[in-house]
C-alpha cells in the first residue's frame, strides 16, 4: 500500500513538473502577429543586440556578439562563420536613419578587447560633468564571468576601460544594475558554470539563482535567493525600486541604504521575460520577452535556418509604483520575420527600438 502510494505521488510530481516544463517552453501558447506602426531593421546590426543602456538624451548604448560558456554546438559553429566578435554600438533616437556606430574599445592590464563578450549593460550618467560610465557584464572566453566598467569619450566614439570586478560568487551572470562608481546588482541567472550543468539546473527547475549586490567597498552579499533563472534586472528612475525578471514573473523590490532588498510585488506574465528598460518620462515598464523559448532553442542551435518570435510588453505603474497588471498592453508581436527572439526594447516620443539575442535590430515609429 505505502509502494502504491509513493508511486502515485512521485507520478503526480513527474508529471506535474513536465507540464510547467512544458508551460515554460511556451507550446501552449498561441499569439498573432502585430506591429505598433511602421518598422524596420537598423542597418549596421546583424549579430544581436542584447541589451539597452538609455541616456536622457536619447542615446543607446547596446551590446552585441553575446557568446557564453553555455553556447550552443550550431550557434559556436555559426559564430565562427561569421567571425562574430563582441562589441558596443551606439544609436541615436536623433538621428535614428544613420543606424548604428560601432565604438572602439581601448584596453587595460586587466581587459582585452579581442576576449569581450558582452551581455547586459547599464549606465550612470554625471549631467555636470557630462560623462557617461557603462558597467556590462562580460564572459571572456576560458575565464570566469566578471563585470567591466567604462568612460565613454563623445569625441573620439571610444569607451575607455577603467576597471573590472570579479568575485568568486560570480557564476553565470546575465545583467548588471549600476548604484554608484563602485557598486551594482548583478543577476546571477544560475549557480552552476558551463552549459550541461546550466541546462540542467534548467530542466529541473531549481532555484539556484540569485540577485549579488557589490557594495563599494568591493564586498559581494546575496541580496536575493532562491531564485529561478533571474535575467533583466534595473533600477527606477528614482533609485527606490529594482525590477527584476525572474523567468516569467515581474518582481519589484524596495531597496534599503544598506543595499538590501524587500520583496513588494509578483507580476505573471505567461511569458519568458528577458531586459527590462522604464520609460524616461511615464511610468511604464518595457520588456522584450520570448513567449517561445522552444523556438528560441532551435533558433540558437541553427541561426541560419530557423525563427523565433519577439514580443514587446509594456506594463505601467500606478502613482505609488507598483505595477498594474490589469494594464499590460503588447506593443509587438512578430513571428520571427522582422526580428528573432527579442531581448529588451525602448520607447522614446513615440519611436520604439527593439534588440534581439543573437538577430538584427529594429526600429518601430508607432502610431
Amino acid at each position: 500500500m505505502l509502494l502504491k502510494l509513493s508511486l502515485g505521488i512521485f507520478t503526480v510530481l513527474v508529471l506535474n513538473h513536465v507540464f510547467v516544463l512544458v508551460d515554460r517552453l511556451g507550446y501552449l501558447r498561441h499569439n498573432h502577429r502585430h506591429h505598433p506602426g511602421t518598422c524596420r531593421k537598423v542597418p549596421g546590426a546583424l549579430h544581436g543586440s542584447e541589451d539597452f543602456a538609455v541616456t536622457n538624451h536619447g542615446d543607446v548604448f547596446i551590446t552585441s556578439g553575446l557568446s557564453w560558456r553555455i553556447n550552443s554546438p550550431g550557434y559556436i559553429a555559426y559564430s565562427k562563420r561569421k567571425n562574430i566578435t563582441g562589441k558596443i554600438m551606439l544609436f541615436r533616437f536623433g538621428n535614428p536613419e544613420k543606424g548604428v556606430t560601432s565604438l572602439k574599445l581601448k584596453s587595460s592590464p586587466s581587459f582585452n578587447p579581442t576576449e569581450f563578450r558582452p551581455h547586459g549593460i547599464d549606465i550612470i550618467e554625471d549631467k555636470v560633468k557630462g560623462e557617461h560610465i557603462l558597467f556590462v557584464v562580460n564572459h571572456p572566453k576560458n575565464l570566469p564571468d566578471r563585470i567591466e566598467k567604462f568612460q565613454y569619450l563623445p569625441e573620439t566614439k571610444e569607451l575607455e576601460h577603467l576597471k573590472t570586478y570579479t568575485s568568486e560568487k560570480f557564476k553565470t551572470l546575465n545583467d548588471v544594475a549600476a548604484l554608484g562608481p563602485d557598486s551594482f546588482y548583478t543577476t546571477n541567472m544560475c549557480a552552476s558554470v558551463g552549459r550541461i550543468p546550466v541546462m540542467a539546473e534548467m530542466l529541473l527547475l531549481m532555484k539556484w539563482g540569485s540577485v549579488l549586490y557589490h557594495r563599494p567597498d568591493g564586498e559581494v552579499l546575496e541580496a536575493i535567493p532562491g531564485l529561478f533563472q533571474p535575467n533583466g534586472i534595473t533600477l527606477s528612475k528614482d533609485g527606490r525600486s529594482v525590477y527584476v525578471s525572474v523567468a516569467d514573473v515581474l518582481h519589484l523590490y524596495n531597496r534599503h541604504d544598506n543595499g538590501s532588498l524587500l520583496l513588494v510585488q509578483e507580476l505573471p506574465m505567461q511569458t519568458q521575460l528577458d531586459n527590462i528598460q522604464e520609460d524616461l518620462t511615464s511610468q511604464t515598464i518595457y520588456i522584450g520577452c520570448q513567449p517561445k523559448v522552444h523556438k528560441f532553442v532551435d533558433f540558437y542551435e541553427h541561426p541560419e535556418e530557423e525563427i523565433a518570435p519577439s514580443q514587446v510588453l509594456a506594463i505601467p505603474l500606478n502613482e505609488k509604483g507598483l505595477f498594474e497588471g490589469n494594464r499590460v498592453t503588447e506593443l509587438l508581436y512578430d513571428h520571427g520575420n522582422l526580428i528573432s527572439s527579442s531581448s529588451v526594447a525602448t520607447v522614446i516620443d513615440g519611436k520604439m527600438l527593439v534588440g534581439t539575442v543573437h538577430d538584427k535590430l529594429a526600429y518601430c515609429e508607432m502610431n
